[in-house]
């Protein structure tokens, strides 16, 4: 069976897209669905973060591990991260809500950024944010087997242009930074995980051919493995390749 949908992949490759069609396409088969995304609980670790720090003169607000710039509310807020404390924390409770929801009746849908390690100096924690360091929270907490992780990829070029058109985009300079290329899942990791993993290239902006290819994922690598009435227990819903 399959409990858990993690689609991955660099900041603006397309993930939130193909999010939402897949909840489009779990609705229509009337399967419930918790949606889990990190750019939302990274921005209540920011709120929580500076909640007790002073608006400074710009509106900015500077806490322990984060500075918020601007809050434009759910999603469109801009802030930095000081170190990769925050974004490490965010990403592996992710994975563990993911592990305690495994026997309940709806599947988990998750949406993860993925990207190189980001290291911000002597005495603060690195970014940890690459797809080893996800795979390895998934094996960790005993549900790959259960877990079908979705890459959507993108060049630096198209993922730059599609930020900028973005409510909450970032300045070209700083999104070069912070959202590089790097971090993917690699040739060997892609032979372990099998069929486990789907990678999926979107470098064109053709709407209807990227829904078509979402419900080609869908129907064709998550359907037929979604849990059946009478199930009583999580099992491996196709076996992986050996190492």
């Amino acid at each position: 069976m399959i409990n858990t949908v993690i689609v991955t992949g660099k900041p603006a490759a397309g993930k939130s897209k193909m999010v939402n069609h897949m909840k489009d396409f779990f609705a229509e088969d009337g399967i419930r669905v918790a949606h889990i995304a990190d750019r939302t609980r990274i921005e209540d670790a920011v709120l929580l973060d500076v909640v007790e720090s002073p608006v400074n003169d710009d509106g900015s607000r500077v806490g322990q591990y984060s500075k918020l710039l601007f809050d434009g509310g759910p999603e469109r807020r801009k802030f930095d991260l000081l170190d990769g404390y925050l974004l490490n924390t965010v990403h592996e409770g992710m994975i563990r809500d993911a592990a305690v929801a495994r026997s309940s009746s709806q599947i988990t849908l998750m949406e993860y950024a993925i990207g190189p390690v980001l290291d911000y100096g002597q005495d603060k924690p690195p970014l940890l944010q690459t797809a080893e360091h996800l795979v390895k929270a998934v094996r960790a907490n005993d549900i790959l087997d259960t877990t079908l992780i979705i890459e959507v990829d993108a060049n630096m070029e198209v993922r730059g242009r599609r930020n900028a058109q973005r409510p909450d985009f970032l300045l070209p300079e700083i999104f070069k930074v912070f959202a590089p290329d790097g971090g993917e899942v690699d040739y060997q990791t892609a032979q372990e995980l099998g069929n486990h993993y789907v990678k999926f290239l979107n470098e064109e902006d053709d709407s209807e051919r990227y829904q078509s290819k979402c419900r080609e994922i869908y129907r064709g690598n998550i359907f037929p493995h979604l849990p059946r009435e009478g199930s009583i227990r999580p099992e491996s819903y196709f076996p992986r390749k050996e190492r």
